[in-house]
């Protein structure tokens, strides 16, 4: 927590991203901005800002040719290198989609969890996140008599869409650590280096089709803009941020995120963040995802995608369906979170 918050205080105060309509004209400006490295990362079978898949295909392979064209004429090595580029993003894109349709979302986190918790090599710290959460997960279930004043709902929120969605950000979107050397990063300034986990852009611009989409992070306002700025440059994803300042404190001073502060109607609102203590609040609005750090394999946005395209963007109360897809009112009858998984899923 103490190197968080040193990278976070090193932040420059940026402003607070406010939402636009996007537009096909406003698309193709992203596409137009996709450096080489977050291209091949992050484009595959999505659909976005209206588009078919298809569609995006030509735009970015299109896009490379005109800068090939600009650059230098025909047979010049620029020109070969733009078209082997292209080329590498659209067999990318057959390789994504070949993933997604293999990709079945029934075991979602709970899978994640088997899978990590598993694995022989396998870093220690994400281990013992990995079990941080189960128990923090029987913490949200057992959790009795805990005072805590409930924010009240910020004015000024229009929420134009029929779902809201609130994402913590640290291992839940991003991962962000001290520079260490001989480590390249997705995005880095002088005291900070940030991964960015693998499908997040298609994540967040499948969710912004059907949903209101809000930062909800325990961290300080400057850290959160700064990483806002580089998940939502254009900011026609993210409507607002919610901030440190924002979060509950219970009584033994943990923070919990009170997602009433953004819309009182708990059925089409969820909070989705690595630490399941944080949906105390309103447990069966939370959906929780194993934590991100530096997997460029990891696949769990992907999974989680399908997960609320096809259950909570179907639904009318998102609050039965996260209660009766994860039934983690089971972890009552155990001991503590890790005694609740070797029992129940192992």
């Amino acid at each position: 927590m103490n190197q968080r918050n040193k990278i976070q205080g090193c932040c420059s105060n940026l402003s607070l991203p406010q939402l636009t309509k996007k537009t096909d004209e406003n698309c193709a400006k992203t596409l137009k901005q996709i450096t080489p490295t977050n291209t091949l990362k992050k484009i595959g079978d999505f659909q976005g800002c209206g588009r078919s898949t298809s569609q995006l295909n030509n735009a970015i392979l299109n896009n490379l040719y005109d800068q090939a064209s600009q650059k230098s004429k025909v047979g010049d090595k620029p020109r070969k290198d733009m078209c082997s580029r292209a080329h590498t993003i659209y067999q990318q894109q057959q390789n994504d989609d070949q993933l997604r349709k293999q990709i079945q979302y029934n075991d979602y986190f709970i899978g994640g969890i088997k899978e990590i918790l598993g694995k022989e090599i396998c870093a220690q710290n994400l281990k013992q996140m990995c079990i941080d959460q189960l128990n923090q997960i029987y913490k949200n279930v057992t959790c009795k008599d805990q005072t805590f004043i409930s924010k009240k709902q910020l004015p000024n929120i229009v929420l134009t869409k029929k779902y809201s969605i609130a994402i913590d950000l640290d291992e839940t979107l991003v991962h962000s650590e001290e520079l260490k050397p001989n480590r390249r990063y997705d995005f880095q300034n002088l005291q900070f280096g940030t991964f960015i986990r693998p499908y997040c852009l298609q994540f967040l611009q499948l969710l912004n089709k059907h949903a209101n989409l809000f930062v909800f992070t325990s961290s300080n306002i400057k850290y959160a803009t700064t990483i806002m700025q580089i998940l939502d440059p254009q900011k026609d994803l993210f409507q607002g941020l919610f901030f440190r300042d924002h979060c509950t404190i219970l009584q033994d001073n943990s923070q919990v995120k009170d997602i009433k502060i953004i819309s009182s109607d708990l059925t089409k609102i969820i909070l989705i963040d690595n630490n399941p203590q944080c949906f105390i609040p309103e447990p069966f609005n939370g959906i929780p995802i194993v934590p991100f750090l530096d997997n460029k394999a990891d696949k769990e946005l992907l999974i989680l995608s399908q997960f609320i395209e096809r259950e909570i963007f179907t639904s009318e109360d998102v609050q039965h369906v996260i209660k009766r897809f994860f039934q983690f009112q089971q972890f009552r009858q155990f001991e503590n979170g890790m005694q609740a998984y070797q029992i129940l899923y192992n």
